[in-house]
């Protein structure tokens, strides 16, 4: 299996990793689009929970690393406007839950 912490030295915090920006009327689409980036990149596991972090290092240091370049990733897929009235947390799947929870109809 792969190794779900692995970076690659393109990978970069600030990357648009998906073709399409979080507004207010397509989450659908985009998390979508965002979930098969990320899966591309083998990353799933640090939005849909699967993906644990780690109690001790060396594993803890490079999950921190890792979840925190997901985060950068799903901030710069999200619309400046909606980006500012986003709050910042800790874990790639509590940001993907409160997304979900406020854009996700139905």
């Amino acid at each position: 299996a792969a190794n779900p912490y692995q970076l690659n030295a393109s990978d970069n915090p600030g990357s648009l990793i998906s073709s399409v920006i979080l507004k207010e009327d397509n989450y659908p689409e985009w998390a979508i689009e965002l979930r098969n980036s990320l899966q591309a990149k083998q990353k799933l596991g640090f939005i849909d929970g699967t993906t644990t972090k780690p109690a001790a290092d060396p594993e803890l240091s490079l999950w921190l690393a890792a979840n925190s370049m997901i985060i950068g990733w799903i901030r710069t897929s999200i619309d400046p406007k909606i980006r500012s009235t986003v709050s910042f947390v800790s874990e790639a799947s509590t940001l993907w839950k409160s997304l979900q929870a406020r854009f996700s109809v139905g």
